[in-house]
């Protein structure tokens, strides 16, 4: 009961909200005539001052007062016209009718067929709780590749952004010419910086990699090569250098160019440990005891 005394409460209010509006008498708006005429006088009172200090001369204040004295009249012509005409009469009873009515019915209604004291159905127990959602249209999956397109060219030394970028181009069907035309024109841009010029293509060939299950393709051999070229001391140039030997069938290459890596490595190299690993496999698998020199 309480609840139902709560609920006819908040109809009332909402009828009365509604209905104010409808019933109260409406007066017209004053007529703005003495608003215009107040702005003219004081409009008129400035030009007054200003000629007083000499700030225009008296022709231009004459000027200034003939340009008043005609906007205000026309101003004031159409004043007449908004302001005196009356309100179409309303009809009220008939407004009335369904704002009051309508929310008594529902309210009756709720009272006398509604179950507040029922709990709450859990959400995932609702049928169609969760739909699956629509997949994004094509239109937008281009919108993304243009702002990951920019995010690769602001900073082209990070995987991640040619990685998303490649795999984007892949669900939409697109060669992957896009990316490798971005690619070229930054390797392009960076042919004086050495050290650039190898983080980016670091990047771009571990991009490539990653998005074909890990295997060393064509085209990220020629990327890892292209960094090996332009920073041969580089720890990951240097690295995958050793994994394209072994995938050209050279493991003992490959063992003596990490073993050197290992020498060279930081006693702090946060790869160190995985690259002793990678020897250790590399000498099990291939049964090589110890580099040859």
């Amino acid at each position: 009961m309480i609840l139902s005394a709560i609920l006819t409460l908040m109809a009332v209010a909402a009828v009365a909200a509604l209905a104010w509006p409808l019933v109260r008498k409406t007066h017209n708006a004053r007529p703005r005539r003495e608003f215009e005429r107040g702005v003219l006088a004081d409009q008129m009172a400035e030009i007054d001052r200003d000629q007083e200090r000499g700030v225009i001369g008296a022709a231009e204040a004459e000027a200034a007062r003939n340009e008043l004295g005609r906007r205000a009249l026309a101003r004031l012509e159409s004043t007449d016209a908004e302001t005196t005409a009356p309100a179409p009469p309303r009809k009220r009873p008939l407004i009335l009718i369904p704002v009051i009515v309508l929310p008594l019915v529902a309210g009756l209604i709720y009272v006398t067929l509604g179950r507040p004291d029922l709990p709450g159905l859990p959400f995932a127990a609702r049928e169609g709780a969760a739909p699956a959602r629509a997949a994004p249209s094509r239109e937008t999956m281009m919108q993304v590749v243009g702002v990951i397109e920019t995010r690769v060219r602001e900073a082209p030394g990070d995987p991640e952004g040619w990685r998303l970028l490649l795999r984007l181009n892949g669900r939409l069907g697109r060669a992957d010419d896009a990316a490798t035309k971005i690619y070229n024109e930054v390797l392009a841009a960076a042919a004086e910086a050495p050290k650039r010029r190898a983080a980016v293509a670091l990047a771009y060939g571990e991009a490539v990699m990653t998005t074909s299950d890990g295997n060393i393709t064509k085209e990220a051999r020629e990327a890892f090569t292209t960094a090996l070229a332009a920073d041969p001391a580089h720890p990951a140039a240097r690295y995958y250098q050793g994994r394209m030997q072994i995938d050209s069938g050279d493991p003992r290459g490959a063992l003596r160019t990490w073993s050197a890596l290992r020498r060279d490595a930081p006693a702090d190299a946060p790869w160190a440990k995985r690259l002793d690993e990678d020897i250790a496999r590399l000498k099990r698998e291939h049964r090589l005891d110890a580099p040859a020199k």
